[in-house]
C-alpha cells in the first residue's frame, strides 16, 4: 500500500511539473500589426530630430521606426546628420535615409557613424 501511495505521489508530481512547463510556452503578448514576431525596437536613445525652421530645417515627411532600422524621409534639399553630413540623393523628389541600431544597441548610426542630430534642410 505504501509503495502504491508513493507511486501515485510521483505521478501527481510529474503531472504538475508537465502542466506548468506547458503553460510556460504560451505567448503572453501578441506582436503589434506590421512588426515581425521576435522583432525588438532598438533601445538606444533617439538622436535629436531638428525640425526647427529657424535652423533652416523643415519637418520630415515621415519617420518610420521598425525593429533595428529607423527610416527618415525628407522633401527638402538634403538630410543633414550631426551638422556635417549632407545626403542629397533624391528619388522622386524625396531623400530617404535609414539609421541602423549599433551592434551593442547603444546608438542609432548612419553608415557606422553614431547620429546625435538629424535635420531635413529646406530646399
Amino acid at each position: 500500500m505504501a509503495q502504491m501511495h508513493h507511486h501515485l505521489l510521483h505521478t501527481a508530481l510529474l503531472i504538475a511539473v508537465a502542466s506548468s512547463a506547458a503553460w510556460a510556452c504560451i505567448p503572453t503578448k501578441t506582436p503589434e500589426p506590421g512588426i515581425p514576431a521576435g522583432c525588438k525596437t532598438c533601445p538606444a536613445p533617439s538622436p535629436t530630430i531638428d525640425e526647427d525652421p529657424t535652423h533652416a530645417a523643415q519637418m520630415f515627411l515621415s519617420m518610420d521606426k521598425k525593429c533595428n532600422t529607423w527610416t527618415f524621409v525628407c522633401t527638402g534639399a538634403v538630410i543633414e546628420i550631426n551638422g556635417e553630413m549632407d545626403l542629397s540623393d533624391k528619388i522622386d523628389g524625396k531623400i530617404t535615409t535609414p539609421l541602423e541600431c549599433s551592434a551593442d544597441q547603444t546608438s542609432w548610426q548612419y553608415k557606422g557613424t553614431p547620429v546625435t542630430i538629424i535635420s531635413c534642410i529646406k530646399s
